[in-house]
């Protein structure tokens, strides 16, 4: 089993295809566990890295690649768009996860705040107040995929669990959860610990390479200063642009 489903391009095949945007899907039930972007030989990486047993995240992509090869079955690879720049490849991934919501995909991709949304959504968010980004506090701000708006969720799925610098975690003073461009959380932390059961029994896994933390809701004025009534509205191309990740420091 251990070269079944991967294959090749080669160069000529690669310049053609410039930067391009894939699709991961599980013939089994045809649903898309995975969109991703890249060039050359990328789309095939994930199934080498899962069949070579030499993963060292235990990523939830590659338990599920080698569940549906454990099974008999080849994991379904397609191209949805190529031909494009790297700047185009970002927004159209960002579009299909956005759509398709994998669950292997823990962040929401590129420009997460300008993603899927009801015009009401679109309405509340720009609406809101806008935060100073001239903060005299450390910060960190946690991009929160999935949310119900519920409060104690919110909190929750803030603190677990991420793929942080403990040491620059540990400088911030509050942590802020962001969903969707706008800050409705401010907590305090009382300390980070590796993501494992053994820390944090509420968790059905252990993920040993993510890092999460204890706290409580922040003092009344740091929540009205970054959350207010609301929510307020991060507004700060220095921060979000151009990236995918669900975390930014803002160290003063």
């Amino acid at each position: 089993m251990e070269n079944v489903g991967v294959e090749f391009f080669d160069s000529a095949v690669c310049d053609e295809l410039a930067f391009y945007v894939y699709r991961l899907i599980d013939p089994t039930t045809g649903e898309t566990f995975y969109v991703g972007k890249g060039t050359g030989n990328r789309i095939w990486s994930h199934l080498r890295e899962a069949l070579s047993g030499t993963d060292p995240t235990g990523s939830e992509k590659h338990m599920r690649i080698r569940e549906i090869m454990n099974a008999g079955y080849v994991v379904n690879h397609e191209i949805v768009r190529h031909g494009m720049n790297e700047a185009a490849a970002f927004e159209v991934e960002a579009a299909l996860i956005d759509v398709l919501d994998p669950d292997s995909n823990k962040v929401r991709g590129h420009g997460a705040g300008r993603g899927k949304a009801t015009s009401q959504e679109i309405n509340d968010r720009y609406a809101r107040p806008t935060i100073d980004w001239d903060p005299e506090h450390k910060l960190l701000l946690i991009n929160v995929r999935r949310w119900n708006r519920d409060m104690a969720t919110l909190y929750d799925q803030t603190r677990i669990c991420w793929r942080v610098s403990q040491q620059r975690a540990e400088k911030v003073d509050y942590v802020l959860a962001m969903h969707q461009g706008v800050v409705y959380g401010a907590y305090v932390v009382h300390g980070w610990a590796v993501a494992t059961r053994e820390n944090f029994p509420e968790m059905n896994v252990d993920e040993p390479h993510r890092k999460a933390f204890w706290g409580n809701c922040a003092p009344d004025d740091i929540w009205n200063l970054y959350c207010g009534e609301r929510g307020k509205r991060v507004d700060n191309k220095r921060l979000f642009n151009g990236t995918q990740n669900a975390i930014r420091y803002w160290l003063v």
